[in-house]
């Protein structure tokens, strides 16, 4: 059975095959009321954001069966570019590509050129949708072959061009909500819009203190816990400053195994993100 949002139509819910249970697929913000240790004081808020195919909504889902519904026949610790089951927006890839097209001498052409894996030049050579799903791993070692061909250290290249990504991708009217909101707001509720570009994990955030927020990631995949953090760090950061927050500053926290999806090691990523009065 299928269940299907008749105002979006998109699909919201379907029941497994075998019986056991329900697994949701929607995106949605789920407001959760905690009792006893952990739970939320007064002054904290918490609010828990998934994105399609949570591990947060699939209890009874089991690797096998996501590996099965989505055409990948043996759960695997390495995946050439382009086949793992772990996946982001094009429109992540095109913002990358199309800085690399711009900054690297020869362009795109010698980013393929030098990648150095066959099945990575080949998956960075393809045209991206921004709205489409696209393997997420490979976005580790096309940032170092980039960052190699800039002249950059990884991070640094990563934090530049996700910086100048967010100014262009935070314009217009959205822009201007952004502004027209708190940077609390911006804080606890940004975090919302990461769950769409990504088709794994779920993300919590809690408000911590008049200026403090903290942002959980889990079912992050090992192979690009680097690239993730400073993605993360850097986009939020920028949004902050947008909303007018001084001295926004998004750090990690802590980074702890959470489990294994697909053959890899999954984690859970803890960020604190301050500001200044």
């Amino acid at each position: 059975m299928i269940k299907i949002d008749s105002l979006t139509n998109s699909i919201q819910e379907c029941e497994l095959p075998d019986g056991t249970g329900t697994r949701q697929v929607g995106f949605g913000l789920e407001n959760r009321k905690t009792v006893g240790a952990g739970a939320p004081t007064d002054n904290e808020t918490a609010i828990k954001m998934t994105g399609f195919g949570s591990t947060a909504l699939s209890t009874k889902l089991s690797d096998r069966m996501l590996a099965e519904e989505r055409g990948i026949a043996q759960s695997a610790a390495v995946y050439a570019a382009g086949t793992s089951p772990f996946h982001v927006r094009g429109a992540v890839y095109q913002g990358a590509l199309a800085h690399a097209d711009q900054h690297v001498p020869g362009g795109l052409r010698r980013v393929c050129e030098a990648c150095t894996d066959p099945a990575l030049a080949e998956f960075v050579g393809q045209s991206f949708n921004s709205t489409g799903w696209y393997d997420v791993l490979p976005m580790e070692p096309l940032s170092g072959v980039i960052a190699e061909l800039l002249g950059l250290e990884k991070n640094e290249y990563l934090e530049q061009r996700t910086r100048e990504h967010a100014t262009r991708d935070l314009v217009g009217l959205y822009r201007l909500l952004i502004r027209a909101v708190s940077a609390r707001t911006v804080a606890l509720f940004f975090a919302k819009l990461s769950t769409r570009y990504y088709d794994w994990g779920s993300m919590e955030a809690r408000l911590r203190g008049p200026r403090r927020v903290q942002t959980v990631r889990s079912g992050v995949p090992g192979p690009v816990l680097d690239w993730y953090s400073t993605v993360t760090c850097s986009f939020s950061e920028a949004a902050l400053e947008i909303a007018g927050a001084p001295g926004p500053r998004v750090v990690p926290s802590s980074c702890e195994p959470d489990g294994t999806r697909f053959g890899v090691a999954t984690y859970a990523m803890k960020f604190d993100v301050t500001w200044e009065a």
